[in-house]
């Protein structure tokens, strides 16, 4: 069963292009609320549809469809149900911070995509299956996984969700790594902002890296206590400091929005340009943030 609130996808997205979420139980849909509300501040027109075992009416999201079974991986079915030609899926946790239509590009030209975890030396990422595969192969983070449909690739959902059922498996990233190591697809590895989970490793990164675009924050819940009817409060989340560190990333990021860097400019000329300030003291005023610091100081 599915409900659909828009008859027709959304003005200027790609019809075959879209994005899905997948969760069970009320905490979880209640964060994907957030975070399809987060998602259309950056991507306004983007396809979003939700799979879902609760009963909802939200038109934040184009369709909802019901889940055929109920378990904690619901994100397999997702992919394989998806109406799309070119999926990307999306924890509830994620804070969707710029468009990133440009992953529905890359898949274009390949068959599947991803971020590598970054911490490979500790907790699931040490998981392994029965079949050895390189360290130097890492898992993929499962919070952002795009794929392109075609029969290789819905082979690959199917397998990875009857091997988790069938090894009743509490982590799905390990089965994942093993499959890809042993197929042919080829897979993009997205670079790390594409799925940035660790805030330590961003408060290091200074103008020359780029912005991160989407932010997986499992800290967000469950137990989530906002208000579903609101996008994710990035600020409250990970702190007035941080808000605003990221900020001046943005706006010194010039590949934001699909830009390029000028052949003859270098980036510590660009951003000692008056534009540069001006763009920061900007976003501060529109954001509110920095305010409070101010008047605290």
């Amino acid at each position: 069963m599915s409900k659909t609130y828009s008859e027709v996808d959304r003005p200027g997205a790609d019809a075959a292009a879209g994005f899905v979420f997948a969760t069970t139980g009320s905490e979880y849909t209640a964060m994907a609320r957030s975070a399809v509300r987060s998602l259309r501040q950056a991507m306004p027109n983007a396809n979003v549809d939700l799979f879902t075992d609760q009963i909802l009416d939200d038109s934040a999201f184009d369709a909802i469809h019901t889940l055929e079974t109920v378990w904690f991986r619901p994100k397999m079915e997702a992919l394989r149900r998806s109406r799309f030609e070119r999926t990307v899926m999306l924890d509830a946790d994620v804070i969707v911070r710029h468009d990133i239509s440009e992953v529905f590009d890359v898949l274009k030209r390949f068959d599947a995509a991803g971020v590598q975890m970054i911490r490979t030396n500790q907790g699931v990422s040490l998981h392994t299956t029965e079949v050895h595969v390189p360290a130097c192969f890492p898992q993929i983070n499962g919070g952002l996984i795009g794929i392109r449909r075609s029969k290789a690739t819905d082979e690959l959902i199917e397998r990875w969700e009857s091997k988790v059922r069938e090894s009743n498996a509490f982590l799905d990233q390990p089965t994942l790594r093993e499959l890809l190591w042993a197929s042919d697809l080829r897979f993009h590895v997205l670079p790390s902002q594409y799925n940035m989970m660790s805030q330590s490793l961003i408060r290091h990164w200074d103008t020359s890296m780029a912005s991160p675009r989407v932010l997986h924050i499992s800290e967000i819940g469950p137990p989530y206590d906002g208000d579903p009817s609101k996008p994710y409060d990035l600020a409250a989340i990970v702190g007035e400091p941080m808000a605003l560190h990221l900020l001046s990333l943005d706006a010194a990021d010039v590949t934001l929005g699909g830009g390029s860097v000028t052949q003859n400019a270098t980036h510590s000329e660009r951003a000692s340009k008056p534009a540069y300030s001006r763009m920061l003291k900007t976003l501060r005023r529109a954001s509110g943030l920095g305010l409070r610091q101010k008047k605290q100081a």
